[in-house]
Order: C-alpha cells, then structure tokens, then sequence
C-alpha cells in the first residue's frame, strides 16, 4: 500500500464549489487507444466536460506519439506494472488509501455495468 495518498481533510462534508469540473481517470494502459479514443471521447469525455488523468505502467508504456489519450490528458501519473498484470490492484490500492475500504471482486463485476 500507500502508492496513492489521498487527504480529503480540505474537503470533507463541501460541496464542489460551482462550476468546478469533473476528471476522468484512467487507470491502466492506453494499448488499443487508436480503437477506442474516439468513442472515449464522444461519450465520456465530451458529456462531462471532463478533464482526462492517466494512471498508466511506466513498466510497458506503449510509444506516446499519435496517442491521443495521451495528448488529451490533463495529468499523467507513471505507476508500476501491477502484480500479474492485474489492475484490480491499483484499484484496492486507491480504495484503501483514498476511502477506507476494499475493491472487492463484486466491485470489479459493477465497473462499466449501468
């Protein structure tokens, strides 16, 4: 743990303050994002007004040249290459840091469901 540190002690029981965006996360690898960039960005991004952060290996980094995640992305944070190429990992990781809790295996079955 503590790969993610998270201090909600400024922000506890506020509201966002008006007008304040919304950051989409990534948490993982950008492979395939000549695929998926578009549909990314017309249905998440687009929608919400979003900034984009990466959270992606520095261990496997695909080339970031014509990466549009990449050239889009507000932040960038480089993490290591999760234990058997498990992201389910870095998940955990930002819920016991951040929230407290585990990412159980019925979290992992909700993400991406309506």
């Amino acid at each position: 743990g503590g790969s993610f540190a998270c201090d909600h002690s400024k922000t506890a029981g506020q509201q966002p303050e008006p007008g304040a965006g919304t950051l989409v996360v990534v948490i993982c690898s950008t492979r395939g994002h000549h695929l998926t960039w578009r549909s990314f960005h017309d249905y998440a991004l687009r929608p919400l007004n979003a900034d984009l952060a990466l959270a992606v290996s520095s261990d496997a980094m695909p080339a970031w040249e014509g990466n549009s995640f990449r050239a889009n992305a507000k932040y960038v944070w480089m993490v290591s290459e999760p234990p058997d190429n498990d992201y389910r990992y870095w998940f955990d990781e930002i819920a016991q840091n951040c929230f407290n809790r585990r990412f159980t295996t019925e979290d992992a079955q909700k993400v991406g469901k309506s």
